[in-house]
């Protein structure tokens, strides 16, 4: 991934947890209010961005992240569920797959950060592709933190039983031809 799994979340509160004790102090951000809102888990806010600036879901920060990707990242289920749902179903399967500058996709946000409810969420959609390699060569499982990778490793056992499944099917239905 684009960077270091352990040092990630130290990196992000340390941005969080700002240097003054003054609550009178304005927090400033380069994050437009989309980012900000999921980050900080603003429900208000979020819904209040996504009614005045609905293309808002298909903003990209300065790393590529698509709000999925903070959402993932964030472990806010929600708010990737109601993303999900407002991108369409004609772009949903893009939009779950999107990689972002370092090719990560938002699986391998939430695998990274073991956001176990954003893994389920994800691999409960249509069209996930979990062989996706980021620009290091790396999966998702790859990068994944225990419960997660147990999650995404079960996923591909089933995918791999209903194909051999499928195959065996297939073979039968070839000899009785």
């Amino acid at each position: 991934m684009g960077f270091q799994k352990s040092s990630a979340a130290g990196k992000k509160k340390k941005k969080s947890g700002g240097g003054s004790s003054s609550s009178s102090k304005v927090k400033i951000s380069s994050q437009t209010p989309i980012f900000g809102s999921i980050e900080d888990g603003d429900d208000e806010e979020f819904e209040f961005v996504l009614r005045e600036t609905p293309d808002s879901i298909n903003e990209r920060n300065k790393n590529g992240w698509s709000p999925l990707h903070q959402a993932c990242f964030s472990d806010r289920v929600d708010f990737a569920k109601k993303l999900v749902e407002l991108v369409g179903e004609e772009n949903r399967v893009a939009y779950i797959n999107a990689p972002c500058k370092d090719g990560d996709t938002p699986l391998h946000y939430a695998a990274c950060q073991d956001a176990v409810s954003c893994v389920e969420f994800l691999l409960d959609q249509e069209g996930i592709v979990l062989e996706w390699k980021d620009l290091d060569g790396e999966t998702a499982i790859d990068v994944a933190r225990p419960k997660a990778k147990r999650l995404i490793k079960e996923r591909l056992e089933k995918i791999a039983a209903a194909a051999a499944a499928n195959k065996s099917s297939d073979e039968v239905m070839m000899m009785t031809d």
